[in-house]
C-alpha cells in the first residue's frame, strides 16, 4: 500500500501544501493566499484565522480527496518565524498577529534589548533569536505599553513557528 509525506508551508503570503508519496515524488499541491494588513506605514499585520482557514483548505484539497489520510506517515512544518499572536484563555486571537516583517517599533527597540538584555549574542542566547525589528519581544513591549487592555487580556503569546 502506497504511503505518503505532507509538507505545509505556512508563509507570509499564503500557505502551501504539498503532498509526496514516500519516494519523494509529489503528488498534489494546494496554495491558498491571504492578505497582509498594513493599515499605517511599517506596520504588518495578518488574520491568524485565515492560517488555519488555508491550512484545512490546503490539506483537504490534497489528501482528503484521494481518501488517503490514513497512509500519510509523516508531516513537516514550515513557517514564518517571529509572528506573534496573543490569545485569551479559550486559545482566541484577541487581535490581529504582529508578522515578522513588521517595523512599527523602529530602532528604539533595538536600543531597548541593548539597555535591557545586553549584547547581541545574549539576546541570542536567552531568546534563539538575532537582533532585529520584528521580534516578538518587540511585539510584547508594543501591545503592553500602546494596547494594554489586550495585554491585559492576553493569557499566552504565540508564534506559528
Amino acid at each position: 500500500m502506497k504511503r505518503y509525506l505532507l509538507g505545509i508551508d505556512v508563509g507570509t503570503t499564503g500557505t502551501k501544501t504539498i503532498l509526496f508519496s514516500e519516494d519523494g515524488k509529489p503528488e498534489a499541491h494546494a496554495y491558498r493566499a491571504y492578505p497582509l494588513i498594513n493599515e499605517r506605514v511599517s506596520e504588518s499585520e495578518q488574520d491568524p484565522r485565515d492560517w488555519w482557514r488555508a491550512i484545512v483548505e490546503t490539506v483537504k484539497e490534497v489528501v482528503g480527496e484521494k481518501k488517503i489520510s490514513d497512509r500519510v506517515i509523516a508531516i513537516s512544518l514550515s513557517t514564518q518565524g517571529g509572528t506573534l499572536v496573543s490569545v485569551d484563555k479559550d486559545g482566541e486571537p484577541l487581535r490581529n498577529a504582529i508578522v515578522w516583517n513588521d517595523n512599527r517599533y523602529g530602532d528604539e527597540g533595538r536600543e531597548l534589548y541593548f539597555k535591557e538584555v545586553g549584547d547581541a549574542d545574549s539576546l541570542y542566547y536567552k531568546s534563539g533569536w538575532r537582533l532585529g525589528r520584528g521580534l516578538p519581544l518587540l511585539g510584547i513591549r508594543y501591545l503592553k505599553e500602546k494596547e494594554p487592555d489586550v495585554f491585559e487580556k492576553c493569557d499566552k503569546f504565540l508564534s506559528t513557528a
